[in-house]
């Protein structure tokens, strides 16, 4: 089953878990990432995540695990795509 990352949550972020909501089974396939802790997203974005019972990545903690985690699950890593919103840097670390 692939699975999703949207890494960025403003718009853009809202608009393709908007898309990829009408094209997955589960919207647990769709996993949401970005810096601000869910109390500073969108009002959009806190209706979205209370709705679909959603969890929040922190991209800092995701960076810290990142290495460790591909090793382990390399295999898993390949079913998800990464949607990067246009609003993060390319200078990110993640």
């Amino acid at each position: 089953m692939m699975k999703y990352i949207i890494f960025g949550l403003g718009r853009e972020g809202l608009s393709s878990f908007n898309f990829l909501l009408q094209r997955v089974t589960k919207p647990e396939q769709i996993i949401l990432v970005d810096d601000q802790p869910t109390s500073q997203l969108t009002l959009a974005w806190q209706t979205v995540i209370q709705k679909y019972s959603l969890t929040i990545l922190s991209s800092k903690k995701l960076i810290g695990n990142l290495q460790s985690t591909i090793k382990q699950e390399s295999k898993i890593i390949r079913n998800f795509r990464l949607i990067k919103a246009p609003g993060i840097p390319q200078s990110h670390p993640l």
